[in-house]
């Protein structure tokens, strides 16, 4: 489980990010970074590479740190993470917002412990637009769909992770979906900025490269397009059933 401990008053570590931001594939992160960097957040994304930082989140083991962080662990937790951010070229005084190409909701015990009341950002698309999306254009990760039925089901597991961080994490939370992001850029800019404490973020250019891309091809297929294909892949949007009724309620 998730854990009930309530979150640590100050961060552990020297250099914590102001937020986490949590998706899977095909879903809206990228337009949540891009909102990010515009207003003067540098978005590590470091953790899709092949070599991505090693520290505690990457080779996260579960049955070690839950449902409780020990004190001994959550020293060594928060000195693995300031190692390898260490690693990477950062320039000083910059906000940090840590991006994750997959989480596992009870990674929010060591995220709690260490970077104390850390806000996330979650990108809760419906998960078959999240899925025909990661068919139609592939993944930040580089990870491929192979079986498209065991695919859906990976896909419908990590969205199930994400909404039991929401519910259960005990941090401040902001979900956004597509929809939203595309349709009222400055609302969500402006829940941003209330989830971060900070003015309302404001769309750049950085915002409109990413859902207008010039010069290249689409980003992404409107949302619904999986409509179209409800029939032909019916097999891999029944794993989603149940998932997709939960986030519409």
């Amino acid at each position: 489980g998730i854990g009930s401990a309530p979150a640590a008053p100050t961060p552990q570590v020297e250099r914590a990010p102001r937020a986490l931001l949590l998706g899977t594939p095909g879903s809206c992160a990228d337009i949540i970074a891009a909102l990010l960097t515009d207003n003067g957040y540098l978005v590590l994304a470091d953790r899709f590479r092949a070599d991505h930082r090693s520290d505690g989140f990457s080779k996260f083991d579960a049955a070690r740190y839950a449902p409780n962080l020990g004190e001994t662990d959550e020293r060594l937790f928060a000195r693995q993470y300031e190692r390898a951010l260490a690693r990477l070229p950062l320039p000083d005084a910059t906000p940090l917002v840590d991006w994750f190409p997959a989480w596992d909701a009870r990674m929010v015990i060591p995220a709690r412990s260490v970077f104390g009341a850390v806000p996330l950002i979650l990108a809760t698309d419906d998960p078959r637009d999240a899925w025909i999306n990661w068919l139609a254009f592939g993944a930040r990760s580089g990870w491929t769909l192979g079986d498209e039925v065991e695919s859906a089901r990976w896909l419908g597991v990590a969205l199930e992770h994400l909404i039991a961080t929401a519910q259960h994490s005990g941090l401040p939370v902001l979900a956004l979906n597509t929809s939203e992001l595309l349709a009222d850029p400055a609302g969500c800019g402006r829940r941003l900025g209330e989830l971060l404490g900070t003015e309302p973020l404001v769309p750049g250019e950085r915002y409109a490269d990413e859902c207008r891309p010039q010069r290249t091809l689409p980003a992404r297929l409107p949302t619904g397009t999986w409509q179209a294909y409800a029939a032909e892949l019916a097999p891999a949007f029944a794993a989603f059933d149940t998932l997709a009724r939960g986030l519409r309620e």
